[in-house]
């Protein structure tokens, strides 16, 4: 099969590799489209893994084969991966806390990422779409439960007024959620007007220039003084988290969906935390979040949020879009 292989900082190359073994409870997945996820990026800037490495952890496709005790699937039957495997056996597993699995197990960390033509997993990992889903908006399906479970932190209550910092495909995904589930007010931050445009089509009501506009005094102006009921951060930066927490209202609830950088801090007022009655909660991958992502898909406009498409071949271009920023969801095609 060809495997996009990173190699260090920012090359890549294209290998032919032999097919894994298939072990008794393995799926071996035909990859249709992966999506490049800003944590693969992190990957390679912030050095989490070492290379060689194949990256991609967001992918749909079909049943290539499958194990001896592997029940419930055939032969070219549209799938998604849930990239983390866990044991099922630990404290959390067992507590229903599965993201916190002592033993966890990454699908990118085991050289088994989705930049290929072929993925193993095993097959609890895998998931059966209905035959009328697109594989292309599918390998949204993964962001998606991640923006799922970010809601699900929030408790969420139809008419409260909601702010989304980060415009990116998780701060999308939430503000399309968040819409469906009976915001009552939507607002954005966009540091472009591409992506303030892309966030007007996704449901939000007014979209604020972090880099021109008061954040806090449009939030005055739309609550009346009041603060949001709720603040997604959707950025992973200690400033964004810091400036959510200030447009808070009463009660209000401050998630954490994006990826902070290692070793950064906030500052927060625990006075203001304590007479506010504020709620700092943070979102953590996806337990239980793949099938109802898989029943909501389609119901949400994804396809609209895929920019650009690459062949496998053409990795170096699809990552060089992935860090010029203008750009929702980037796929590559094996």
């Amino acid at each position: 099969m060809k495997a996009a292989v990173w190699k260090g900082k920012w090359e890549f190359e294209i290998e032919d590799r032999p097919i894994p073994r298939l072990e008794e409870d393995e799926v071996l997945v035909a990859v249709s489209y992966a999506g490049i996820c800003a944590s693969d990026v992190h990957i390679i800037e912030w050095g989490l893994f070492h290379p060689p490495l194949v990256l991609g952890h967001e992918c749909s496709g079909t049943v290539e084969a499958f194990g001896s005790e592997v029940k419930g699937f055939q032969k070219a039957d549209k799938v998604v991966i849930q990239p983390q495997l866990y044991c099922g056996k630990c404290y959390y597993c067992r507590r229903g806390q599965e993201h916190f699995c002592n033993d966890e197990y990454s699908t990118t960390a085991s050289h088994r990422g989705a930049f290929a033509e072929y993925i193993i997993v095993k097959a609890k990992q895998v998931y059966r779409l209905p035959a009328d889903t697109s594989l292309k908006d599918a390998a949204l399906i993964e962001p998606l439960a991640i923006a799922l479970h970010a809601l699900d932190q929030s408790r969420m209550k139809a008419g409260e007024v909601i702010l989304v910092i980060g415009t990116g495909p998780i701060g999308l995904l939430i503000t399309q959620l968040a819409r469906l589930s009976g915001a009552g007010t939507i607002l954005i931050t966009a540091r472009s007007s591409f992506k303030g445009e892309f966030a007007l089509k996704m449901g939000a009501d007014r979209v604020v220039d972090p880099a021109n506009d008061n954040l806090e005094r449009v939030v005055n102006e739309v609550t009346e003084g009041r603060g949001v009921d709720v603040c997604f951060e959707a950025v992973g930066s200690s400033e964004a988290i810091e400036k959510g927490f200030l447009v808070l209202g009463k009660g209000g609830r401050l998630i954490i969906a994006g990826l902070p950088p290692l070793n950064s801090s906030i500052k927060i007022n625990p006075l203001q935390l304590f007479t506010r009655e504020i709620e700092i909660g943070s979102s953590l991958l996806a337990p239980y979040c793949f099938q109802r992502a898989i029943q909501l898909a389609h119901r949400l406009n994804l396809e609209q949020l895929i920019t650009h498409c690459f062949n496998l071949s053409e990795i170096d271009r699809a990552m060089k879009i992935m860090r010029s920023g203008e750009r929702i969801k980037v796929l590559l095609k094996p």
